[in-house]
């Protein structure tokens, strides 16, 4: 069975998300979760988790930037991957996303090692029995994901998706997610 789990905070337009990815799962279990605590995306998750049922797991963000009609084009990967990642296509971002996503990237794959286009992107399947423990409450919590998931030599595939950016990142939101970036690379290097 499939899971999806969105996470909200207030976004206007998860009534619509809901709806949306209802009429084409009709047969999944829809978690909705809202971050009622203001404690993060992470945080919010992991709550998702526990009351998700299904064997797959599918993250989408609540704001609609990503249509759920995204998901099948991921799903028919997790038949020979562990995790399903959307791609979003820099050269279709706004130009101030565009550089705070690029300068984020390379970020990440200098300080992890890990080759991934976009650890960042709303959209990603997981098996749920190779979800690893992660303890970020914030945005970072993919990059903390990911990380264990290479370190465990999961099979990970990205897959290119259609995205259009409505909302726009606040600069407070760039610096709590470095924050956040920082830690997990000092327990990822220095604490394993």
């Amino acid at each position: 069975m499939l899971s999806i789990i969105i996470p909200s905070k207030n976004e206007k337009d998860v009534g619509n998300m809901v709806r949306s990815t209802r009429q084409m799962f009709p047969m999944a279990d829809i978690v909705l979760i809202e971050d009622t605590e203001g404690k993060g995306k992470g945080h919010t998750l992991r709550k998702g988790l526990e009351t998700a049922e299904g064997d797959t797991i599918c993250f989408i963000d609540g704001d609609i930037d990503i249509h759920p009609a995204e998901i099948h084009n991921l799903l028919p990967y997790l038949t020979y991957y562990d995790v399903v990642i959307g791609i979003k296509r820099l050269d279709r971002l706004p130009p101030r996303r565009k550089l705070v996503s690029f300068g984020y990237r390379l970020l990440v794959r200098f300080l992890f090692r890990v080759h991934i286009s976009d650890t960042q992107t709303g959209l990603k399947l997981w098996k749920r029995d190779r979800i690893p423990d992660f303890k970020t409450d914030g945005f970072a919590y993919d990059i903390e994901m990911l990380v264990k998931a290479r370190k465990a030599k999961l099979r990970i595939k990205e897959v290119p998706i259609r995205c259009r950016i409505y909302s726009k990142v606040k600069i407070s939101s760039i610096f709590k997610t470095l924050g956040e970036t920082l830690r997990i690379w000092i327990d990822h290097s220095f604490r394993s």
